[in-house]
């Protein structure tokens, strides 16, 4: 009788935890939390692109609104890159990150953009608007100073161009938030080759929850077709085989196959990207070499704060009235309060 009482009681905990107790749980259109999950669980392999386009489009809108098109977007890859030496293959490693403030004020499209490689960095500010586009080259007093607040910079540059006419107040505000959360959207699939929207067919399609978070995973479905697509996009991208490494047929791999393609995007119920995961292996064969090699890019996604408007207000008017010039010491993002910047001019040092 004890018996049948505990598995009488274990029945029952599994039949509710076939709802999720604790662990991952699939999200289908019926338990979705929002309508944006909710189409975001019908796409499937069999959907129209254009609806694929659509949610991908309504979930990278909904992260800029959510966010006041004010975002923190920080980059970081690690790449293979094939290389052929004397009939010999190898891995040749490259990675970079990036970190990239996004804010919109008013009329302005302010930026703070650094990319750092193994052998060298990029660092500018720019304010773009309908009338003038303004760009700040600067390079950081400290190699520790990458993605930090209140990091010391010398000014190289300051230049300046024309802007774009954009028309009316609605088409400005639409340009500057496009350009905020452009980024974004390239991490959803749009620069593959075989591109997700335009090939849904090639891809599985997964939401899942996960504790407090939602992962959609768009991944390659078949490794056979997906490859003999391939083979004929990049011929007719590029005129060239993919195993035609130096594209002469001077040196042709006995295959190049495609074996992962994974793109998974975390967000909240409903529909905040906060990080997009990129994945890729290839495995290139020639005569008894095999060799593997990957891809691993992650961007993760927050809310700029609003100190940040004051910091790019102040930086640019002080550029344009000569307060800030070249070789000048200036604090990103001072401590809050701190409106002069710390501008250390080259005649005071």
């Amino acid at each position: 009788m004890k018996y049948l009482k505990e598995a009488a009681a274990l029945g029952l905990v599994a039949a509710l935890c076939l709802g999720g107790c604790g662990g991952d749980q699939t999200v289908t259109e019926d338990n979705a939390p929002s309508d944006l999950l909710k189409k975001a669980a019908a796409i499937t392999s069999e959907s129209d692109g254009k609806d694929l386009e659509e949610v991908l489009h309504e979930l990278v809108r909904q992260t800029g609104e959510a966010n006041q098109y004010r975002l923190i977007l920080e980059e970081n890859e690690q790449e293979q890159n094939l290389e052929e030496n004397g009939g010999k293959l190898s891995a040749v490693n490259t990675d970079y990150e990036v970190y990239d403030v996004r804010y919109a004020g008013d009329a302005h499209f302010y930026q703070v953009y650094e990319e750092q490689t193994s052998d060298s960095s990029t660092w500018e500010l720019m304010d773009s608007t309908p009338n003038a586009i303004t760009r700040v080259y600067v390079t950081p007093v400290k190699e520790d100073e990458f993605g930090s607040e209140e990091a010391r910079v010398i000014v190289d540059s300051i230049s300046g161009d024309p802007g774009e006419q954009a028309g009316n107040e609605d088409n400005v505000q639409t340009i500057v938030s496009n350009s905020i959360v452009y980024p974004i959207y390239l991490q959803t699939g749009s620069t593959l080759l075989l591109n997700p929207t335009e090939h849904p067919e090639d891809y599985n399609f997964q939401l899942m929850k996960k504790g407090d978070t939602y992962e959609w995973t768009i991944s390659m479905k078949d490794e056979e077709s997906y490859n003999k697509k391939m083979d004929q996009a990049y011929q007719e991208a590029y005129g060239a085989l993919r195993t035609d490494i130096y594209e002469d047929s001077s040196f042709v791999l006995d295959s190049r196959d495609v074996k992962e393609v994974r793109i998974v995007i975390t967000m909240d119920q409903e529909g905040t990207i906060s990080k997009i995961e990129n994945s890729t292996k290839t495995t290139a064969v020639y005569q008894d070499q095999s060799l593997d090699l990957t891809s691993n890019n992650t961007l993760n996604i927050k809310a700029a704060p609003e100190d940040w408007h004051e910091f790019f207000r102040t930086f640019f008017e002080q550029t344009a009235n000569g307060k800030i010039g070249v070789a000048d010491e200036v604090t990103i993002l001072p401590k809050k309060g701190d409106s002069d910047l710390s501008v250390q001019s080259e005649d005071s040092k």
